[in-house]
């Protein structure tokens, strides 16, 4: 626990609150902690590092108000040791999104009707982060898993010009499959890889994405999809062929597959310009 959050523990409901203490206890005797007390401890340092409070808590989830931009959005995220509290933190603590923000507006202007699609939108905190901060634009949020899904549903349910489709980023249409032991094998881990058979989950290239929604071009491509960025970027064709429909790209690059250097190459080829921030990669032009 930092200095800074000490302030923020009495804005912990009280089941929370009271796991601070044999949180910190253990840390400092550097023993193993329960899930309870991890959660407390990460609902601390969302209190402490954003504009935000607690309203509800109950077996299924926590439910949050969060301001930024000057907005106020509702949100639910599910119980530790899901990563919705860890990716909450990410984004709207350490503002991981923030340079691509600022790009934009610099660009386009606050009021701006841009088109956003997000690649791996989980729960939907990246789309509210960034409908916040642009309130007349359309974003198309792709997301794989069913539980998942839920909760981008509920989470974007009062916004307007938010669409979710069941479906994932890919080279080409194709029909997919689910595979759930990359990295903490936590829900935002989960990624796709292609099938043979029929699955009822399908995966398209941005190109069609642009033509279901009638966007002339994409504003901003979100791409965080564990790994399978590098099918998009296989080759010199496939990575023009997106980088062709998008200003901007804010995207995580998995390291596991050892591609950086080779999507740097693609977006240097195409004129981008590219920076780093948090474990994001974010490039423009």
């Amino acid at each position: 626990m930092k200095l800074k959050e000490v302030p923020h523990i009495v804005r912990l409901p009280g089941p929370l609150r009271g796991r601070l203490l044999p949180y910190t206890l253990k840390k400092t005797l550097r023993l193993k902690f329960n899930n309870e007390e991890k959660e407390a401890n990460i609902a601390l340092r969302i209190l402490a590092g954003t504009d935000s409070s607690i309203s509800k808590i109950d077996k299924s989830g926590l439910g949050w108000k969060l301001k930024t931009f000057g907005r106020t959005a509702n949100v639910v995220t599910r119980r530790y040791p899901s990563s919705d509290m860890g990716i909450m933190l990410q984004i709207f603590g350490h503002e991981e999104y923030k340079p691509a923000v600022e790009i934009l507006s610099r660009k386009f202007g606050d009021h701006a009707q841009l088109k956003i699609l997000d690649a791996g939108a989980n729960i939907g905190l990246a789309a509210l982060y960034f409908k916040m901060a642009f309130p007349q634009s359309s974003i198309l949020c792709l997301e794989i898993d069913d539980s998942n899904v839920a909760g981008l549903v509920d989470n974007t349910a009062a916004l307007t010009n938010i669409t979710v489709n069941q479906e994932a980023l890919w080279k080409s249409s194709a029909d997919l499959e689910i595979k759930r032991d990359f990295r903490t094998q936590t829900e935002c881990s989960y990624y796709v890889e292609e099938s043979t058979a029929a699955t009822g989950l399908t995966g398209h290239h941005v190109k069609y994405y642009m033509g279901q929604m009638g966007w002339p071009k994409v504003d901003l491509l979100k791409i965080d999809i564990e790994g399978s960025e590098r099918y998009l970027f296989e080759s010199g064709e496939m990575a023009d062929s997106v980088l062709a429909t998008t200003d901007l790209l804010a995207m995580e690059i998995h390291d596991e597959y050892d591609i950086r250097a080779g999507i740097y190459e693609h977006l240097e080829r195409n004129g981008f310009q590219h920076l780093n921030h948090g474990d994001l990669t974010i490039a423009f032009r």
